[in-house]
């Protein structure tokens, strides 16, 4: 209402509060697609408000195969996607995330950015 844009940071599961948190006036929320869910993420928030993803940094990335970040991450795209906006991707890369893992989520960003 006074002209700025609310950009909220949550870690953690907050899926039971963020609906207020939307009709309090956050414009962008961040949270984590693992412990939220993307699919309840995008049922709570797509259309509504800006979401801006913390991309999995506990397990998918430094963990998982190439091909699980590509998956995880064509996952998130495609189900929090709007043409208007509303989607935001954070991806934090920490020790000891093999250089394959990171090769891997650049180019799957870099494939879906414009979609």
């Amino acid at each position: 209402r006074a002209g700025v844009h609310v950009h909220l940071h949550s870690d953690g599961h907050v899926v039971e509060v963020i609906g207020q948190l939307i009709e309090s006036g956050v414009n962008i929320l961040n949270v984590q697609d693992r412990v939220n869910g993307i699919d309840v993420i995008a049922d709570l928030c797509k259309g509504r408000v800006c979401v801006d993803l913390d991309v999995d940094r506990q397990s998918i990335i430094p963990f998982g195969t190439p091909e699980d970040v590509k998956r995880h991450i064509h996952y998130a795209i495609k189900t929090l996607r709007l043409k208007e906006g509303g989607l935001m991707l954070i991806a934090g890369i920490y020790p000891p995330t093999p250089m394959e893992n990171i090769k891997a989520l650049v180019e799957a960003m870099e494939e879906l950015m414009w979609l």
